[in-house]
């Protein structure tokens, strides 16, 4: 009788603590935080490549208990020349710049902008993005536009700034830019996405940026094999 009551007693915390559990994980599954990927491009009329561009934003989220999504934090690899003008041939300094003045760079030049996303993506994505950042605002890297020569270790334009954050076979893009590279790298990405054809238009609002000027396409439709 006393074995089964202190059975009895002892059970009674060990259930106690298992619903409190059970009462809380909702909870701490909306505080897991989520990752989303935002693709950039833009181009002019004859996308002449010194007013072409691609670039990516990286997201990383929590949800509230009101469930609706807070900005942690944001990555951007957005590579251009430093001075702002993209030579032709020539290597010179970079500078990893923000979306804020990437998009300013873009309608500075009359320059029509594009977005694919925002796309869920794995922790190791973002990851990536935030190492790829790192090494690109260090200066080990040059920008060079035709970078072959250069690519990966000297220099890299803005396509292969995004692209070659990830392990593997190098992405190569020839003379594409503007939208066309960008679809390249969305497809390059592809494995690290989670439901690559949704957009999660909630984490629009997290980033202050004007998207009314933006012209927004989800990824399935867009990418050409």
């Amino acid at each position: 009788m006393r074995r089964m009551t202190l059975c009895l007693l002892l059970g009674i915390p060990c259930a106690l603590v298992g619903a409190i559990f059970a009462i809380r994980s909702p909870a701490d599954e909306n505080d897991q935080p989520n990752y989303h990927v935002i693709l950039f491009a833009c181009e002019r009329e004859g996308n002449p490549p010194r007013f072409s561009h691609t670039w990516a934003t990286f997201v990383k989220s929590a949800r509230n208990e009101s469930e609706k999504p807070t900005l942690d934090e944001s990555i951007t690899i957005s590579w251009m020349p430093a001075s702002g003008v993209i030579p032709l041939v020539f290597a010179v300094r970079g500078r990893n710049y923000s979306l804020k003045e990437s998009l300013d760079w873009a309608r500075e030049r009359n320059s029509r902008v594009a977005a694919w996303g925002p796309i869920s993506i794995r922790k190791e994505l973002y990851d990536l993005a935030s190492q790829r950042k790192d090494v690109l605002e260090s200066g080990e890297l040059a920008f060079k536009m035709l970078d072959a020569p250069v690519r990966p270790d000297r220099g890299t334009n803005c396509i292969h700034a995004v692209s070659d954050m990830v392990p593997g076979e190098m992405l190569e893009t020839g003379l594409a830019r503007g939208e066309d590279a960008t679809r390249m790298v969305a497809d390059h990405l592809r494995e690290y996405m989670i439901r690559a054809e949704f957009n999660d238009a909630e984490i629009l609002d997290l980033l202050d940026i004007r998207w009314d000027s933006i012209e927004h396409h989800t990824l399935e439709s867009s990418v050409r094999r």
